[in-house]
Formats: C-alpha cells, sequence, structure tokens
C-alpha cells in the first residue's frame, strides 16, 4: 500500500507489513528510508547482492510507476531478509523494521 501526501512537499510512503515469529506490525518507510538502508547494508555486507531501485524524480507518482516500484521494493526487502544475519549485524536494519534487539534475541532462542 502507498499513501501520497501532498503539501509543502510531496512524498509517497509505502506500508510494509513485518513480520516476525509469530508477532506482526506496520511500518510506513519513504524511498528515502530505503535508501539508508541500503547504503548502511553496503558498509556492513560488502558483498550485499540487494539492489535498490534507482531514484526517480519526474513521473514518480503515476500509478503504474508505484505499482511497479512496490514489486521492486518487495524484492530488494526480499533479498535484506534472505541475509544471514541480517538483523544480529545490522543495527541500521533494526530500527529500518522497528525491531528491538533484546526482544529479537529472546525470540531467536526460542
Amino acid at each position: 500500500m502507498t499513501n501520497l501526501l501532498t503539501g509543502q512537499a510531496s512524498f509517497i510512503r509505502y506500508t510494509i507489513l513485518v513480520t516476525l515469529g509469530d508477532q506482526s506490525w506496520s511500518i510506513l518507510r519513504r524511498f528515502n528510508d530505503f535508501s539508508h538502508l541500503h547504503e548502511a547494508l553496503c558498509r556492513s555486507f560488502p558483498h550485499f547482492p540487494g539492489r535498490l531501485p534507482p531514484k526517480k524524480w519526474f513521473g514518480r507518482f503515476n500509478p503504474e510507476f508505484l505499482q511497479e516500484r512496490k514489486v521492486e521494493l518487495q524484492q530488494y526487502l526480499d533479498s535484506v531478509t534472505s541475509l544471514p544475519g541480517f538483523l544480529e549485524r545490522s543495527q541500521e536494519g533494526c530500527v529500518f523494521f522497528e525491531v528491538s534487539m533484546p526482544w529479537y534475541r529472546d525470540k531467536a532462542k526460542k
């Protein structure tokens, strides 16, 4: 799901459903949030294979583009979450997905 916010600055927020163990929650992220996560992951995982879709300046509110972008971002998140030790090694990942490390470690032990 996407939300178009308008006003002084217009931008898209993507709704992401996060599921970890038996817990689920929704988060809202802008493309810039994905970009910051990508930069951090490239530092933490030098051979990270994920490919973030390029930033687009014109036509970014076009419904067809938004649908394509959602698919690309889902593919990107799939590559991120398939990294071994992703949450243990990436504080930025925990922040992006709003995961508390002590909570995650307790769940992983079970």
